[in-house]
């Protein structure tokens, strides 16, 4: 799986770095269009939304505001970006070795910038 960092809009953040399996042949060019067929967080960053929201590192995602995970597209995916502060993104994901399913809410907030 290739790593993917999945942030919020201009003004948002969820802190949230993904692996993705996608539905791709060996010679097969990924576009928007290419379809998800597995996501597992790969980090969460400190201090973020995502880790005050209780994702982990290694939960599988198995849908993101009730859209199952195989039905997103990299393009659709890209679209989270789009969420702004404030806005929710609901995850159910499966802790690894447990598969136990949590319902997991993250709030968008402001990315904070570094101090010169």
């Amino acid at each position: 799986m290739a790593p993917m960092a999945v942030t919020a809009g201009p003004l948002g953040y969820l802190g949230i770095t993904f692996d993705l399996d996608v539905d791709a042949g060996f010679f097969s060019r990924v576009s928007d269009k290419t379809r998800i067929k597995a996501m597992v967080i790969a980090a969460v960053a400190k201090d973020s939304p995502a880790e005050l929201a209780g994702l982990m590192p290694k939960d599988r995602v198995l849908k993101i505001d009730g859209i199952a995970i195989t039905e997103y597209t990299i393009g659709a995916l890209k679209g989270m970006r789009e969420k702004e502060k404030g806005d929710r993104a609901e995850f159910v994901v499966s802790a690894q070795g447990t598969g136990v399913q949590r319902t997991v809410g993250v709030v968008v907030a402001t990315r904070k910038q570094p101090r010169d």
